[in-house]
């Protein structure tokens, strides 16, 4: 099911549109669900522990670091879900598939 178009953002990342919304996931997390914005096919999802505002830049790095972690948005499949503990600055270090 793609990501409702209200609300929600759009970013190029190397040639590729994609949508994204951030949304609170409980008290103290973020989740981040990233797909590409034409023809979403397999989606991202982020969940980040800490923090309140997520930047394009930081979903840029979010986008970048799943590409890395094995996410093909071209291809269908289930959703990849990812944890980012701490500070989004040195999420690549930190990132964690789940």
């Amino acid at each position: 099911m793609a990501i409702p178009k209200k609300g929600t953002r759009l970013i190029t990342v190397d040639g590729e549109r994609y949508r994204w919304v951030v949304i609170r996931d409980d008290e103290f997390c973020l989740k981040a669900i990233v797909e590409l914005a034409d023809s979403p096919k397999q989606r991202i999802v982020t969940h980040i522990s800490s923090g309140d505002i997520v930047t394009p830049a930081e979903i840029e790095r979010i986008i970048r670091a799943a590409v890395c972690q094995g996410w093909s948005p071209c291809a269908p499949g289930k959703q990849l879900e990812f944890r980012i503990i701490g500070n989004l600055t040195e999420m690549f270090s930190r990132v964690q598939r789940i």
